[in-house]
């Protein structure tokens, strides 16, 4: 091992005056054995231990001597006091019970970087190593990795990782270091209490959701869930045991959006079967991809279902069911319960932006006109409506411009006759006449114009 020492001379008044500069190398004695049976290094320790104020033949003196002896020559030459006393009292918190530590520095270069990893021993193994190795060299953008493990009399092992890079690495918070080791090697228990506080959740009601659920989550769940979604999905269960309704909810995190998948969530008090809710989520004109199913079981015998389908994100239904999903979910909902009905025209909810209501309007026209006896096929009527979305939406705008009581929010209702809403309803219709002029080439039908002049005599119906 090179070494090298300046020592600065300087006068009475405390200018400079040249130095010495002392450098040599270290036999490998010195380098290998501990360090504090070396002469240079055993007085820098007294002096840490001056400073530290450590009682004679105490605990923590003893483990302060332990994690000073087990830290490479290499460092301790090179570091000043205030470094190696920080790294030793750093391993002795997590000793003594403490989270995962972490410690760096870089060159003066800023290519190189040594990184302790302090941890449990109990927490340790080859997983922790390489997920540990794998997150510093992204934090840092290192281009190469090199480990030792220090090893002691104590509960804590360090790991020592040398960082190389081609251009100088970055420079990472400490804290947020800690806490990836940390979601690494911690238990959930430990994980899921972070992430409730994270949210600003009482502590009475931390202790209560981690002794009530924290057993019963599958472990993919634990891997990907964030604090947001935890609490959430626990209010989504104690909704479900309350009301006894299905609890929906729609995700897509970086994760999914990588993948190119939205995920549907149901909490339910029973197990979904497939053939009843694919063909539901078909009539949205959604395609499922995969579907998993959880049973959770609280600590207090209570038992709910966490289902998860996955939903291809394509560019017809993807960003619909992104922008638009409350009204989706309520029209889910609706479906569920029996308060709508599974059709194929449920796919003019998301394209067209309807809630279920609208929709059930929509209905209702189509029925009506059946029963009329128009001589223009319903299922015709239909298919022009899903290719026409914006078309379907201009109806529903017609049917509230002359139906809504309050017309566009006024503070009181509106009269039928009333100039605003007799030029609303003049406007949309002038909309539709322009929509309506565009559908003769959507009618694959060689009576197109006749066609359209049954759809416009249906469409007046409203």
């Amino acid at each position: 091992l090179e070494f090298r020492r300046v020592l600065f001379r300087s006068d009475e008044t405390g200018q400079g005056q040249g130095g010495v500069v002392f450098q040599g190398l270290f036999p490998y004695k010195a380098v290998m054995g501990r360090a504090s049976t070396v002469p240079f290094l055993r007085r820098r320790l007294a002096g840490m231990v001056a400073a530290e104020d450590l009682v004679p033949a105490s605990h923590r003196l003893k483990v302060f001597l332990s994690f000073f002896d087990r830290l490479p020559l290499a460092f301790l030459f090179s570091a000043d006091d205030k470094a190696v006393a920080e790294v030793v009292n750093e391993a002795i918190d997590v000793d003594f019970g403490g989270a995962p530590r972490v410690f760096y520095r870089v060159d003066e270069k800023g290519t190189g970087a040594q990184v302790f990893v302090m941890i449990s021993q109990e927490r340790y193994g080859e997983d922790v190593r390489l997920g540990a190795e794998e997150r510093l060299k992204r934090a840092f953008g290192a281009d190469e990795v090199r480990f030792r493990m220090l090893v002691g009399k104590t509960d804590t092992v360090v790991l020592d990782y040398l960082l190389f890079g081609k251009q100088k690495l970055a420079t990472p918070e400490v804290d947020a270091l800690a806490d990836q080791v940390s979601a690494l090697v911690s238990p959930w228990l430990e994980t899921m209490r972070e992430l409730l506080r994270g949210q600003d959740v009482p502590e009475g009601e931390v202790d209560r959701l981690c002794l009530l659920y924290g057993e019963s989550l599958p472990e993919s769940y634990r891997l990907r869930v964030e604090g947001a979604d935890l609490v959430d999905d626990f209010k989504a269960i104690g909704e479900l045991a309350k009301t006894g309704r299905p609890q929906l909810r729609v995700r897509c995190d970086a994760r999914d959006q990588a993948a190119g998948f939205i995920r549907l969530i149901c909490f339910g008090a029973h197990d979904t079967a497939l053939t009843d809710i694919l063909p539901v989520l078909d009539f949205f004109g959604l395609r499922v991809q995969g579907e998993s199913t959880w049973p959770i079981q609280d600590s207090e015998g209570g038992k709910a279902y966490y289902e998860t389908y996955t939903i291809a994100a394509d560019k017809d239904n993807g960003p619909h069911l992104l922008d638009h999903q409350c009204p989706f979910l309520e029209a889910l909902e609706a479906v569920l319960d029996g308060r709508m009905n599974s059709a194929p025209l449920n796919r003019l909810l998301l394209p067209a932006r309807l809630d279920w209501h609208q929709l059930q309007m929509m209905r209702a026209y189509l029925g009506y006109a059946r029963q009329l006896g128009t001589a223009f096929p319903a299922n015709l009527v239909q298919t022009v409506l899903l290719n026409q979305p914006a078309l379907a939406r201009t109806i529903v705008e017609l049917f509230n411009a002359r139906f809504e009581p309050k017309l566009d929010g006024a503070a009181a209702p509106v009269a039928h006759d009333a100039p605003a809403r007799v030029a609303k309803v003049a406007a949309v219709r002038e909309t539709l006449q322009t929509q309506l002029r565009g559908v003769q080439d959507a009618v694959e039908d060689k009576r197109s114009e006749e066609h359209t002049s049954e759809l416009q005599s249906h469409l007046n119906l409203v």
